[in-house]
C-alpha cells in the first residue's frame, strides 16, 4: 500500500500553521494519522486489497488494486467506520491525559487542546452521510443490497457536493460578516466538492459488475432516447461505465479510420461482464458482437 500526499493537503496544513499556529497544524496531522491508521488496520484484518491512500484535507482517499472491489455489507461498514472509531479512541485517551497532572505536565497544553479539537472535527465531519466521507461509505455499504448502485451513488455524491458548497459558503459568510476568512474551511469545502463530483465515476467503476447487471435487468423495461457515445478503439470497456451510467440508453460509435461502427449497448454490457479490461476494438472484433456500419445511409435509431 502506497501513501501519497495531495498538494491541497500541504496547502491546508500550511494555512493552519501560518494563520493559526504550528500546534494547530500538528494536531490536524495527528488526527489524520490516527484516522488512517484505523482504516489501515481494518483493511489488513479484513484482507482488503488497497493499492494507495492519498491524503486530502478531509481525510484519506483509498484506491483499490485493479480488479478488486471494496467490500460491502458489514465488512464494508467495518472498514469505513474504523477511521472515525480511531478518532473516538484518541479522544478517550486524550480525555484521560487532560485529567492526569503528570501527563499534562509532560505534554504541551496548547498541543493537547489542538489534538482534541482536530480529532473531534475529523470524527464529526467523517460521520456525515455524504460521499466521499466515511459516513457516506457506511450508508453506501448498508444500502448496496437494497437500492440501485447508480441511484445510491448519485444521491450520496450529490450530498457530498452540497456539503462542500455549504462549508465554502460558511467560510465566505465568516469573511463578510466577521471580517475573518477561515481558509482551512474553504480548502476543505472546496476539495470535498471536487472529490464528490469526481468520486462518482470512481465508485461506479469499483462496482462495475453491479452497475452492468442493473442496466441489463432494466434494459427490457426502459424506453428512452439513445445517446451516441463516440469512443476510440483503445478505450478500455470499464472506462465506459461512468459515461453509460449518465444516460438511460446509449449506442457506442467506434471511430477508427474507416466508416464508424455502431455497437449496441446490450452487446457491450455482455462484453464488460466477460472481460472489462479489453478495449472497445477487441470487443467489436468478437464474433458475438455484431457491429453496424454507420455509413452515410445508416439509420440511427431514435429509441431503443
Amino acid at each position: 500500500m502506497r501513501l501519497r500526499v495531495r498538494p491541497a493537503f500541504v496547502v491546508y496544513l500550511a494555512s493552519m500553521a501560518l494563520l493559526a499556529s504550528p500546534a494547530c497544524a500538528l494536531g490536524a496531522v495527528c488526527a489524520l494519522a490516527v484516522h488512517e491508521l484505523g482504516h489501515a488496520l481494518a483493511a489488513r484484518l479484513l484482507g482488503e486489497r488497497i493499492c494507495t491512500v492519498e491524503l486530502a484535507p478531509f481525510g484519506g482517499v483509498m484506491t483499490y488494486a485493479p480488479g478488486y472491489s471494496p467490500a460491502k455489507g458489514l465488512r464494508g461498514i467495518a472498514l469505513a467506520a474504523a477511521g472515525p472509531l480511531g478518532n473516538e479512541l484518541a479522544l478517550l485517551l486524550l480525555g484521560v491525559a487532560t485529567r492526569s497532572e503528570l501527563l499534562c505536565s509532560l505534554m504541551n497544553g496548547e498541543l493537547l487542546r489542538q489534538m482534541i479539537g482536530a480529532n473531534a472535527a475529523m470524527l464529526a465531519l467523517n460521520l456525515l452521510p455524504a460521499l466521499p466521507l466515511d459516513g457516506g461509505r457506511i450508508v453506501f455499504c448498508a444500502g448496496y443490497y437494497l437500492f440501485g448502485v447508480s441511484a445510491l451513488s448519485l444521491l450520496l455524491c450529490a450530498l457530498g457536493t452540497a456539503l462542500g458548497l455549504l462549508l465554502c459558503s460558511l467560510a465566505v459568510y465568516g469573511a463578510l460578516a466577521l471580517g475573518t476568512l477561515n481558509l482551512s474551511l474553504m480548502i476543505v469545502g472546496g476539495y470535498l466538492t471536487v472529490c464528490a463530483v469526481q468520486g462518482r465515476d470512481a465508485l461506479l467503476s469499483e462496482n462495475l459488475y453491479a452497475v452492468v447487471h442493473e442496466r441489463m435487468q432494466s434494459g427490457g423495461q426502459r424506453c428512452a432516447r439513445a445517446v451516441l457515445l463516440r469512443v476510440g478503439g483503445e478505450t478500455p470497456l470499464y472506462a465506459l461505465i461512468p459515461h453509460m451510467a449518465k444516460t438511460r440508453a446509449c449506442v457506442l460509435v467506434l471511430e477508427e479510420g474507416g466508416a464508424p461502427v455502431l455497437l449496441g449497448e446490450e452487446a457491450v454490457l455482455c462484453a464488460l461482464l466477460e472481460n472489462p479490461a479489453q478495449s472497445v476494438r477487441e470487443a467489436a472484433a468478437a464474433p458475438d458482437i455484431q457491429g453496424t456500419d454507420a455509413g452515410e445511409n445508416a439509420a440511427f435509431p431514435g429509441r431503443i
